[in-house]
């Protein structure tokens, strides 16, 4: 390999020495069941009896069962899971599965993708060591990390968002040299399906990456084809990325699943912070008697079984969504007060070691990021505004100021829209999941509010001159909506 490599390697072997560090060496590191892992688990026959672990501690070994259960949900994590299925079958001598050999498996996917993350940094980003650096510090900790360790379906959000990105990388990497070649950008579809499906939690978010798309193929030169072929591609791929995303919020959670996330938004955060708890379920459609359950979540003693499992219709997040619109305050109110934990990276009530380091003990190697987070930033609603305007500031500045080509463009685009599914998704979580377990379903929302800090930092570095601008910074041939010819790429 060339100098010009280098800096890529050292990045890919720093970042699997931390990961190897925190899964491997003892005390083993990951991240402990609050039961969602049967999501996961009863899809493939994977279980457990060890009660005593279940929370508060990991649990590195499963049952196989010879029956699949056929629970659980559909989910990209099952591509890891069926995979480390198949190596456990070859290693394992005692007929457990060993949680570590998924670890492995999501070690070796996650580091693949930030290898393609770095590749095509290394063709548009001279500066691009303070991105590594930045890439190392934020998503090498253990808030991160410890999911790896898991079964749930979060590890699948990290890896298909950062291979996502890498393609992104390499599709504008493609287009400064003048062309693009037309499998990236079906790889982008591609990975953007994998994110969305990685849990219902993500649907919404091909909604986002479809624009993205769309702006590809229709600004973008590709090769071996015509522009009026690529924009005809860029459609029907775009529109079915949508349908799909739509289809998969739908009907990607079971019913059962789907009933605790209603109950505890609306008998958790409407009803019981309302100061008319029974206007408030008027309003909502449901019958009077059920403001019994106010201030319950769907786990509370006392909580009736069978009305929890009638609790299931989907019309009642239309419900929900209508009356914060009627009721701004209550929403504001709640935002206000969800940000005393939403910038946490590890979950409050779950462990990260094995019982023998005692039950609900966090891990504090590799914890810098999260510190740093909980000690800055300022605990109120105006810490969202404001990194919503800071960012939305920069994006705009860039866009006037500096982007003077298509990929420049693009960038700034997609760095829009990964700020948009942010916003989004935080949204999302506190009006249709409520606080319960507040900072693990804020999981996402922290993910790609540290994909935006990135490219922030990446455009104050160039923005100051502390060292040489993008290379395509410098063209000044292009207009808006108009695609670049590839002679203006290079001057």
């Amino acid at each position: 390999m060339s100098n010009k490599n280098s800096l890529e390697k050292i990045f890919i072997i720093l970042f699997a020495f931390a990961l190897v560090y925190q899964i491997f060496i003892p005390p083993v590191v990951g991240l402990a069941d609050n039961g969602d892992f049967a999501r996961i688990i009863d899809k493939v026959g994977i279980y457990t009896t060890q009660d005593t672990q279940f929370m508060g501690n990991i649990n590195l070994t499963y049952n196989i069962s010879p029956k699949f259960m056929l629970k659980g949900y559909q989910s990209s994590e099952l591509i890891f899971v069926y995979t480390s299925i198949l190596l456990n079958s070859l290693l394992s001598k005692d007929g457990q599965f060993y949680v570590l050999i998924l670890a492995s498996v999501h070690i070796i996917a996650f580091l693949v993708c930030l290898w393609l993350i770095a590749k095509g940094l290394n063709g548009i980003q001279p500066s691009r060591w303070i991105i590594y650096l930045c890439i190392f510090v934020f998503f090498s900790d253990v808030g991160y990390v410890a999911y790896l360790n898991s079964i749930y379906s979060e590890p699948a959000s990290i890896i298909f968002l950062a291979l996502t990105l890498g393609v992104i990388f390499m599709i504008l990497k493609n287009a400064l040299q003048g062309e693009v070649d037309l499998a990236w950008l079906f790889a982008f579809f591609a990975a953007s399906f994998l994110f969305v499906i990685a849990k219902p939690q993500n649907a919404a978010m091909g909604v986002f990456l479809a624009y993205l798309g769309l702006r590809f193929f229709t600004l973008l030169h590709v090769k071996k084809i015509s522009p009026k072929r690529a924009r005809l591609f860029g459609w029907i791929l775009s529109a079915g990325l949508v349908v799909f995303s739509f289809l998969f919020f739908a009907f990607g959670l079971p019913k059962y699943y789907r009933s605790g996330d209603l109950w505890n938004s609306i008998f958790m955060e409407i009803v019981g912070r309302s100061e008319n708890p029974a206007q408030a379920l008027q309003e909502l459609g449901l019958p009077a008697e059920m403001i019994q359950y106010k201030g319950t979540h769907a786990f509370s003693e006392g909580v009736n079984r069978n009305v929890y499992e009638d609790f299931q219709h989907s019309w009642l997040y239309f419900k929900v969504l209508k009356y914060y619109v009627i009721h701004p305050g209550q929403l504001f109110s709640l935002i206000d007060e969800t940000t005393k934990m939403a910038f946490e990276l590890q979950p409050e009530n779950l462990g990260n070691f094995t019982i023998s380091l005692g039950s609900y003990t966090k891990s504090k190697a590799f914890a810098v990021w999260n510190d740093l987070r909980v000690a800055l930033l300022p605990k109120s609603i105006w810490t969202l505004i404001g990194l919503l305007l800071v960012n939305l500031g920069v994006i705009l500045v860039k866009i006037k100021k500096f982007d003077r080509t298509i990929p420049a463009r693009l960038i700034s685009e997609t760095h829009l829209v990964i700020l948009l599914m942010a916003v989004f998704q935080y949204l999302t979580v506190i009006m249709a999941e409520g606080t319960f377990e507040l900072i693990k379903h804020m999981f996402l929302f922290n993910l790609l509010l540290d994909v935006t800090l990135v490219f922030m930092i990446a455009y104050l570095v160039s923005a100051f001159s502390l060292f040489k601008p993008w290379k395509y910074l410098k063209v000044q041939n292009w207009r808006p909506g108009r695609p670049s010819k590839p002679a203006d790429l290079t001057q």
